[in-house]
């Protein structure tokens, strides 16, 4: 399922690339490319009405949009589908749109991510790829002044994709890390603006706290703010180099 701002009819006319069957776009396999590049989790209907019929529930619709920049087709530019961002919707309402690089930590709150890569940049020249595969995530709403609180527990295996320059190992882990961390509040953030529950933690807090969660429902328009997040924790890995051209996290 997806949503777009292009026009439906130049959509469905955009073909795959390299003469492949019109059925391999991303139209028709999601999930080929999200296996590869996991970013925003493709849907399908009854997941999205599942999402959405819950009182105070975000559910999202991811958007496509015709995209010439990256291939050609001997001296032409070459139209194809890619992912561009996601709809938001609330309460059967549309809360807004935020684009991929908004959604940049959707991918590490996501247990269904197979793999993402992330560059690690020193003064703004790549250094190392990474490719980080299949987080496993805890979080815990905690009441504190009658307020709701978040504390996130990460743990992600990863990988060295690409190094072109030496780095330390203590150096890779804070970096990447703090990238992490950056990149869920931002995304966090943006879809506070928009009044959307990127993360689900509302799901979270009424598993947990039913009665709790009927309150702040009921009472306020929308139930988080900036400052929901109180912790994002990233389990420190322990690195195994006896592979030189991999690193790997470990719980």
């Amino acid at each position: 399922m997806y949503a777009t701002k292009e026009s439906i009819e130049d959509v469905f006319k955009t073909k795959s690339f390299f003469t492949l069957s019109g059925l391999s776009t991303i139209l028709h396999e999601p999930r080929e490319g999200y296996k590869q590049r996991s970013y925003i989790q493709p849907i399908q209907f009854f997941q999205f009405i599942r999402d959405s019929d819950p009182v105070g529930q975000t559910a999202y619709i991811p958007s496509i949009k015709i995209s010439t920049e990256n291939w050609k087709e001997e001296d032409n530019k070459a139209p194809l589908l890619r992912n561009d961002g996601a709809f938001f919707v609330r309460n059967k309402h549309l809360q807004g749109w935020l684009s991929e690089s908004d959604l940049n930590g959707l991918r590490w709150m996501d247990e269904k991510t197979v793999r993402s890569p992330l560059w690690i940049v020193e003064d703004d020249q790549p250094i190392v790829s990474i490719v980080l595969e299949k987080p496993k995530i805890k979080i815990t709403p905690v009441i504190h002044n009658e307020q709701v609180i978040y504390n996130i527990n990460i743990v992600v295996q990863a990988g060295i994709n690409e190094k072109l320059k030496e780095i330390s190992e203590n150096k890779l882990i804070a970096n990447t890390e703090k990238i992490i961390r950056d990149e869920i509040l931002k995304t966090f953030e943006k879809g506070v603006e928009i009044n959307s529950d990127v993360y689900k933690l509302g799901e979270i807090l009424y598993r947990e706290n039913p009665q709790k969660w009927n309150k702040e429902i009921k009472e306020k328009r929308f139930f988080l703010n900036k400052d929901s997040i109180e912790q994002i924790n990233l389990i420190s890995p322990k690195m195994n180099l006896d592979n030189k051209s991999n690193i790997y996290y470990t719980a």
